[in-house]
C-alpha cells in the first residue's frame, strides 16, 4: 500500500514513529545547527514541499516567519490546514497550498506569485522522494527556488 493513499490517522504505527523520530530531532537543541541556522533566529521562509499533514512545518516553525506548505493532495492539505489551525497559527506565518513545483506548469490553489514561490531559505521533503518520478532533477528544480 503507498502511503500517499493512507491518510495520517490510519497510517501504520511504523510511519508515527519515524514522523515522531524526525520531530523530535528537528526542535531538538542539535537541529536549528544541524540545518545551519542560529537556534534564536526565527526569521526566513520554507517550503516543506510535499508536506503531507505538516509533521515537518510543525516541528520548524520555531526557527523561522513563514512557512508554504505545498501538496499535489487535497486530503493532505485539509490535514495540514487543521495543523495550523491547531498551532493558532495565521496563513502569514504556515499556510498550505495545493501545486506541483515539479510540473511543467506551475499553477497553484491558492494562486501564488512567482515571487512568493521563490527565495526559500530552506526547503524540506521529507518521506516523499519515492514518489519523484526523477528524484535528482526534482531536487534540481526546488534548489532552483
Amino acid at each position: 500500500m503507498y502511503l500517499s493513499k493512507v491518510v495520517p490517522n490510519e497510517w501504520p504505527q511504523w510511519v508515527l514513529d519515524l514522523h515522531k523520530q524526525i520531530a523530535d530531532f528537528l526542535v531538538s537543541p542539535e537541529g536549528p545547527s544541524w540545518l545551519g541556522i542560529p537556534s534564536s533566529e526565527t526569521n526566513g521562509r520554507i517550503l516543506d514541499y510535499a508536506c503531507g499533514d505538516g509533521v515537518i512545518s510543525k516541528a520548524l516553525k520555531p526557527h523561522f516567519a513563514s512557512i508554504i506548505g505545498m501538496d499535489v493532495s487535497s486530503i493532505m492539505l485539509d490535514k495540514y490546514t487543521a495543523t495550523v489551525s491547531n498551532l493558532g497559527l495565521s496563513t502569514m506565518e504556515m499556510m498550505g497550498v495545493r501545486g506541483d513545483l515539479l510540473a511543467d506548469t506551475v499553477q497553484t490553489e491558492p494562486p501564488l506569485t512567482e515571487d512568493e514561490l521563490n527565495n526559500f531559505d530552506l526547503i524540506a521533503v521529507s518521506m516523499a522522494l519515492h514518489h519523484f518520478e526523477d528524484p535528482a532533477l526534482s531536487i534540481r528544480k526546488l534548489v532552483s527556488r
